[in-house]
Parts: structure tokens; sequence; C-alpha cells
């Protein structure tokens, strides 16, 4: 009897792979050779998704031997990764023009497999990023909030650059190609609901980063204890991601505030973007390039971080973004910050 197994096969980093051929095999005996159980290789499309059919190796299964093999591996896990009598994937791929195999088991609830290469990431602001400007019109959520004393303006207008950033990546990491919509989604729309959320999940788990970006607005710049000493952890955090060939979802602090009453009213005016890449410059500064959901396309945009020594004798990172080259004049970046991001694969029909 035949079985259709559908999965998606992606690179280490996240990246979805391309035509990447799927046979199943199960494990021999001890001497003896795998049995191909394929029908119909799988054959992965752009977003990495594959069906492969197979015969179902549900007889040997049930035999003593194969489950004794089985229970055995439970306390004796093979360090590959692959249960020695339990049907497995093989992938057969070409990358960086190199044939290569690997292989998974096919386990139960599994269905996302990763390659044991990374992908380069290369994504571009001007053809990865969506092809509006981060300004949306109205209240984000269906439902208003009227004005009540202590607490801001309800403002006409609001940005989602959480949400753009992370599900700018979301497209890249799926194979998709960026929606065409040139203006802002409407509010209720799938688009924009999609984005709302993206923009929501960036806070982390019960809140815990948008906590943090909370405790940044409200520290000094200077002293050891200020926000210019803490870039230093949060750069080299960014850079290990970055060196992984993955894109960091990165937190602008642009806002300070002494009183909890000012932080209600000014975190909000912080902002988020996708870190890319960085570049290391000969007078010992280093740019972080990043897609800016501000600056739609545009694919000069990046962060600008120079060492500097705080009150105290410490080490510090001054961040100033920056333009096509010239300062942004408007805003000051007073720290950074790495966002919350998990995949999610974009809803179809965006």
């Amino acid at each position: 009897m035949s079985e259709i197994f559908s999965g998606k096969v992606t690179f280490a980093n996240g990246v979805a792979a391309a035509n990447v051929g799927v046979r199943v095999f199960e494990p021999g005996l001890p001497g003896t050779a795998d049995t191909d159980l394929t029908v119909s290789p799988g054959f992965s499309d752009p977003q990495g998704h594959f069906t492969v059919t197979f015969n179902s190796p549900l007889q040997s299964i049930l035999s003593p031997g194969h489950l004794a093999g089985v229970i055995g591996s439970v306390f004796n896990p093979n360090p590959l990764g692959n249960h020695p009598m339990l049907p497995y994937l093989k992938f057969s791929y070409t990358v960086n023009l190199v044939n290569s195999n690997s292989t998974s088991t096919l386990a139960p609830f599994t269905s996302v497999f990763a390659l044991p290469e990374v992908y380069s990431q290369k994504m571009v602001p001007s053809i990865n990023g969506f092809k509006f400007d981060n300004d949306f019109k109205g209240y984000p959520l269906p439902f208003t909030v009227p004005p009540l004393p202590g607490l801001p303006d309800i403002p006409p207008d609001y940005g989602l650059c959480g949400g753009m950033s992370s599900a700018a990546y979301d497209f890249y990491l799926a194979g998709r190609t960026i929606p065409t919509a040139t203006a802002a989604p409407d509010n209720g729309t799938p688009l924009q609901s999609y984005l709302l959320k993206r923009s929501m999940d960036t806070f982390g788990p019960a809140g815990s980063t948008l906590l943090r970006v909370a405790q940044l607005t409200g520290m000094p710049d200077d002293g050891p204890n200020g926000i210019l000493t803490q870039n230093i952890v949060a750069f080299q955090d960014i850079k290990d991601i970055l060196n992984s060939s993955r894109a960091v979802v990165m937190g602008l602090i642009y806002q300070s505030a002494s009183t909890p009453a000012e932080l209600l009213q000014r975190i909000w005016g912080n902002h988020q973007v996708l870190a890319l890449s960085y570049s290391e410059n000969p007078d010992g500064t280093t740019d972080v390039h990043i897609l800016d959901p501000n600056f739609h396309q545009n694919d000069q945009v990046f962060i600008h971080l120079e060492p500097v020594i705080v009150t105290g004798g410490l080490s510090g990172l001054k961040c100033t973004q920056m333009v096509s080259g010239k300062p942004l004049t408007y805003e000051t970046v007073r720290g950074i910050t790495i966002m919350t991001y998990e995949f999610v694969d974009p809803p179809a029909g965006l």
C-alpha cells in the first residue's frame, strides 16, 4: 500500500530550499543495503514544499526485530538524528555547484526539515521590502479608545514597523515574492491584519521584549548603567546572528523618558527595522545595513556604530542612523536591541 507524505525543506538558517529531490528509504539490517521505498519522488518548489509517494513499511515496522530497534533507539539515540530502524527521507540537491545529500528520519508530526548548509542571506530592501512606507491611516484595532486623563491622544495614523520588518523576512524565508501593493493597506484587510499580528508578535511572550524596550527608553545615555554601554552587548548578540546568515528584527530606541507618564507617551515613538548585514570600517566604526519600513525599498539605510568612552571609563557604542550616507536629523538613535522573531508562513493571497 502506498502512502503520500508532504513537507517543507529549508537550509539551516531557515531559507526555503528549492529544487531538492526527495526519496524515502527503509534502513536494512546490519550488512544489508537500505531499501528504496519511493514510488514517486518529491521535488521541492521555490517555497521548499514537496510531496513524495512511497510504499508503506508498515509490515516491517510491526515486526519484533524492528520494534526492538525502535525502542533501543529511544534510549540510545543516534547522534545524527536518524533512528536506525525508522524510514528516512533522503534529500538530494546542489549547493554552490556541489552535489550533496542529507537524510532525516520520517517521524510523526514532523513536516519541516533543515539541510545542514547555510544559504547566504542576501535580502535587498528594493527587492524584498514592501512597496509602501510605514504610514497607516486611522486606528490599528477594530475599536477605538476614548481619550482618558494621563493617556496620550490617539493619533490619526500609526505605524506597523515591527510587522513590516518581520513580514518582509517571512516572505524571504518562505521563498515568496513580496506583495505588489504600493499603498499601505486599509484597516481590516488581510494584509493589514497580517502586519498587525506580526507587529504584536515582536513584543515577545507576555510583552517581555516590549518591557525591555521600556527599560531602555528609561535608561540614561551615559554612565556604567547607561544605554551606550548596553549597546556593546546588544550589538555583539546582533552580530552573532548576522554571522549565521540570519536577519535580525532590531529595535531602535529613539525616545527617552524619566517618569512613568513620559514613558507611557514616548515608548511608541521608538522604531523597528530588519538588520541584514554589517561591515567594519578601517576607522574602527561599524555599519549595520538595514531594511527600514520608513524608507521603503531604499538600499542605502544603515546604522553607524562608533565606539565611545562613557563616564567611568567604560566602553560604549554611539548609534547614528544614516540614509544614503547622510545622518538622519529628525531622530536620534540612542540604543539598539533585538526584538522577538519567529518565522510565520505568510497567508496565501496577500
